[in-house]
């Protein structure tokens, strides 16, 4: 699954339901259409950088419809108004879904799209599109997007006043992340290391300013990144009562999007659990993270990784406790966290 959200839905209402049917040629200035329908299998098939114009037969009043979503698996995106584009080549399962304020309140649909290759896109393109595909847990739609030809480079991004505008403009969370979505294009990185459960949008083409939407909880984060990769500050957007300063992290975290997008390495030969770096997983290990987690010194990327012995991306007292549990011979391998 997959962390892109949708809104300015162009929906074509219909109380009718039909299978996959494919519009006349488009002339020049438009795309194809293709209905979609929750009663019959839906196969589509795309180039990459291709849009199709999506018609969903939902049944819903378009006044009704407050929210639509997608899952998908790395080949392509829909964007807020319902156009399916195909960026990498292979085979995609969408799950479409919308909600709405009147019964049934929801509904799914399930799309099966295979994207065929454009031998048109530039081979430097073409190669940093498989460069970015190679990191599974986390999907870079945006720039493969962009890359592909189908959004222009250097499209307008999200800026922090933009956010905050945009949260003003609505109490309802699922409208505000659509309106996200349709200002921006696309999330720059969806997560998918535990499900689609929040969209990244970067405000500058690096990452080092972003906010993340965090769909499960219906939180709103800003972060700042260093040129290192780290996490250094953040401040909680949304909601209200939650809202807070900027404030810096104690432990900087390392920010792997950041970090993989901008290729900068991290060493492969870490052991987990050595964050002094001296060949042994002792007590003086547990000292380094201790003084760390209190903000009396800094982690280095490669010490960071060692710290990071639940495998969750971050450093907090779960690892601290684990390394406890591992020197004191409570457990004999950090493998239980993997």
């Amino acid at each position: 699954m997959g962390k892109s959200l949708t809104s300015g839905i162009a929906i074509c209402l219909s109380l009718m339901f039909s299978c996959v049917t494919v519009c006349a040629e488009p002339s020049e200035n438009e795309i194809r259409s293709i209905t979609v329908s929750e009663k019959e299998e839906n196969t589509i098939t795309v180039s990459e950088g291709e849009s199709v114009q999506l018609i969903w037969e939902s049944g819903f009043d378009i006044s009704d419809i407050r929210y639509t979503g997608y899952l998908s698996h790395h080949k392509t995106a829909i964007s807020h108004d319902l156009k399916l584009i195909g960026h990498s080549a292979g085979e995609d399962y969408i799950s479409l879904y919308t909600e709405a304020r009147c019964e049934p309140y929801d509904k799914y649909l399930h799309i099966k799209v295979k994207v065929l290759p454009d031998n048109n896109i530039p081979a430097d393109n073409r190669r940093e599109i498989d460069r970015l595909n190679e990191f599974k847990d986390d999907d870079y739609v945006r720039r493969k997007i962009e890359l592909t030809g189908a959004l222009p480079e250097k499209y307008k991004r999200l800026n922090l006043d933009k956010v905050h505008e945009i949260i003003d403009s609505t109490d309802d969370f699922k409208i505000m992340c659509s309106r996200f979505n349709e200002y921006h294009g696309f999330p720059d990185v969806i997560p998918e290391n535990f499900g689609h459960t929040s969209n990244i949008y970067w405000l500058d083409e690096k990452g080092t300013e972003s906010i993340e939407i965090n769909i499960s909880e219906e939180f709103i984060t800003y972060y700042v990144t260093d040129e290192n990769g780290y996490d250094y500050a953040y401040q909680t957007l949304y909601p209200e009562d939650y809202a807070t300063e900027l404030n810096e992290f104690t432990v900087k975290p390392i920010n792997y999007q950041y970090i993989q997008y901008n290729e900068i390495s991290i060493p492969s030969d870490v052991t987990c659990g050595d964050i002094d770096l001296d060949g042994k997983i002792d007590i003086t290990d547990i000292s380094v993270l201790s003084l760390a987690l209190i903000g009396d010194s800094t982690l280095s990327v490669t010490e960071y990784k060692a710290a990071d012995v639940t495998h969750d991306r971050q450093v907090n007292v779960t690892d601290l406790a684990a390394l406890r549990q591992y020197v004191s011979k409570v457990i004999n391998s950090f493998d239980i966290y993997a």
